[in-house]
């Protein structure tokens, strides 16, 4: 049975001991095998608030919870030669200041013979780290129950191991996946790229790239490709976590599945854009294309042209039929209107019966009034509605930039202004701005 007697250190490699262990403003103490204490650091004494006088001949179990006591014995039954150094926690009542928790690394030290004479513990407050930890994970609850209750997707990025941590299953049903293979899928980040719309992917990866490296949330709406083909619209946030250090170690995000929403917002901006009759570019994105053709042809020195064309005889037809045969006759117009233009080219309605042409690519006189043929052509066909054959013709105006106006507004009242004149001398033509045709 060996004695619990301590192989005293010579004292100039105490000296040195106590130099490196006060040094390094660590919680160090040294104790026999039953506890008592042996050794101190000044920075143990100011943890415990204590002097070396006081705490020196007591026993570890003095200051530490006693629901700790167990638990502290046997861990430090496990310190073998075989296992020199155990880590561990417990919690530490102080003189004044309440209860601390404390991690310690523990060694243990032994003679020639391999008995064990003493315990050397490290020791490091971790209690506001231990309470911050507890307020996040708190925290963290409280966000899955409330985005549960709203009924989006919730995830976790564990940005230590670059992987995602957490799925619920309303995340992954989103994703069209069950909660394993999201959570397979997404072992990396690149795999979890995979998904998203390669239109967006770059842009994604942009903002997630970002918002890791300035600390930073993020909200980001992109599209995703769903295992059974389908095209959704996503909307991600998400917010950082930061250790004691500073150091970002999660990610915490919430999806929403916007597909209606964003397919609504399209539908709504497109109106804003398009006739919704004939789908055709209305008024106001015509002249924002005849604009950006002016500064394009301007800078590149070729001409562009505008067309006005008005139908003849589109009135009475209206007014015989009704107003759905007459939507159909304007629908099937603009069909035909387009078959004459090329892809670059833009055909729009104006308003009522009239449609307008922008042509750019050196489009100049001769080759415009090609344009206006066949346009003139196309429309004069008759056309069969419902059973019902209907005829009717077209009167254009025709101007050329920058011959018959340097702006759009100068260019569209020329070709207005030639097309009313084609109006005045019988219809059924088309007509440059002070040219007969």
């Amino acid at each position: 049975m060996p004695t619990e007697k301590s192989v005293p250190i010579p004292p100039l490699q105490e000296q040195r001991y106590d130099a490196l262990v006060q040094g390094s403003g660590d919680i160090v103490s040294r104790y026999k095998p039953d506890g008592t204490l042996m050794y101190v650091s000044e920075r143990y004494c100011l943890f415990f608030e204590r002097s070396e006088q006081e705490l020196l001949g007591r026993t570890i179990f003095d200051f530490l919870d006693r629901d700790m006591h167990d638990g502290t014995k046997k861990r430090l039954s496990m310190i073998s030669r075989q296992t020199p150094v155990i880590e561990g926690q417990n919690v530490i009542i102080q003189k004044h200041g309440g209860p601390r928790s404390v991690e310690w690394t523990t060694s243990g030290i032994f003679d020639d013979k391999g008995n064990l004479i003493e315990f050397q513990s490290v020791g490091r407050d971790v209690t506001e780290f231990n309470d911050t930890r507890e307020q996040l994970s708190m925290s963290e609850l409280r966000h899955r129950q409330a985005v549960d209750i709203a009924g989006l997707g919730y995830w976790v990025w564990d940005e230590y191991d670059d992987r995602l941590a957490y799925c619920s299953e309303h995340a992954a049903s989103i994703y069209g996946t069950s909660v394993d293979q999201a959570l397979q899928r997404s072992s990396t980040l690149q795999g979890n790229l995979q998904v998203v719309h390669q239109d967006d992917r770059e842009r994604y990866n942009q903002v997630i790239f970002d918002a890791a490296n300035n600390l930073t949330s993020y909200d980001i709406t992109f599209k995703i490709v769903r295992p059974d083909g389908q095209l959704r619209f996503l909307r991600e946030l998400a917010e950082p976590r930061l250790d004691l250090n500073g150091k970002l170690y999660q990610t915490l995000g919430t999806i929403q599945d916007v597909t209606e929403r964003e397919l609504a917002a399209q539908k709504i901006a497109r109106m804003a854009r398009y006739d919704t009759l004939t789908d055709l570019p209305n008024r106001s994105l015509f002249f924002d294309r005849l604009e950006t053709g002016i500064r394009s042809a301007a800078r590149d020195r070729k001409p562009l042209a505008v067309l006005f064309v008005d139908l003849d005889g589109f009135k009475p037809i209206n007014d015989t039929y009704g107003h759905q045969i007459g939507d159909d006759l304007l629908v099937e117009i603009a069909k035909r209107m387009n078959t004459c233009v090329r892809a670059s080219d833009t055909v729009g309605r104006y308003g009522g019966d009239e449609f307008v042409a922008l042509l750019g690519g050196d489009m100049d006189a001769e080759r415009s009034s090609i344009v206006a043929g066949k346009i003139l052509e196309e429309v004069s066909r008759p056309i069969n509605i419902n059973g019902t054959t209907l005829n009717v013709g077209a009167s254009i105006g025709i101007a050329i930039f920058p011959t018959d106006g340097k702006s759009s507004e100068e260019l569209m009242a020329a070709a207005d202004a030639a097309m009313y004149d084609v109006k005045r001398n019988g219809k059924g033509g088309f007509r440059q701005v002070s040219h007969n045709t």
